[in-house]
């Protein structure tokens, strides 16, 4: 399972790590932030396998994109109501082909449908989040089909696809 972004609250890693105890798989976060050292040590406390490589840029993020077998997007809603808008690193993931299991909050539901292209689970329950992580990990053939959807799901944000219809809002019409 991968976890790829800044170590922040906002984020949810922490949420990430509770769910993944007792499940058979490697949780990978890649990032850093003011939240790594309490992240590392939670993960030690509850004996989840977990994997803090730092910040991974051009071929080593690909390297990880393409080793995972799951994305792992466990977005909170802060008490000031703020919530992630469509993060950089689940379109990535996507388009990696990427299993998703990510929290609906923000711009993540715009993006991923539940059961369709990705498994959405609501914000901090982390019971809900262990059992969409143990689904994934255990069932190969809904890894095959979350991650042949989610490919094809990210296409539409490529920016060959946007760029018309940016370029058609953009321009002035008489």
């Amino acid at each position: 399972m991968l976890s790829l972004g800044r170590l922040v609250p906002i984020k949810g890693v922490d949420r990430a790590v509770r769910a993944m105890a007792g499940i058979d798989a490697e949780l990978v976060v890649a990032g850093d932030g003011l939240s790594r050292g309490s992240l590392e040590a939670l993960a030690k406390d509850l004996q989840v396998r977990a994997r803090f490589t730092g910040i991974v840029r051009g071929d080593a993020k690909r390297d990880w994109l393409v080793a995972a077998d799951a994305f792992v997007l466990p977005s909170l809603r802060l008490p000031s109501g703020r919530t992630e808008g469509t993060p950089t690193a689940l379109l990535e993931a996507m388009s990696a082909g990427l299993p998703v299991i990510a929290s609906a909050v923000g711009g993540i539901p715009d993006v991923v449908t539940h059961e369709k292209n990705g498994l959405l689970v609501p914000p901090d329950d982390v019971p809900a989040l262990h059992a969409a992580l143990s689904r994934v990990a255990t069932d190969a053939a809904l890894r095959k089909r979350l991650s042949r959807a989610a490919k094809t799901a990210a296409k539409r944000y490529v920016w060959s696809e946007l760029a018309p219809h940016l370029e058609e809002l953009l321009t002035v019409r008489a």
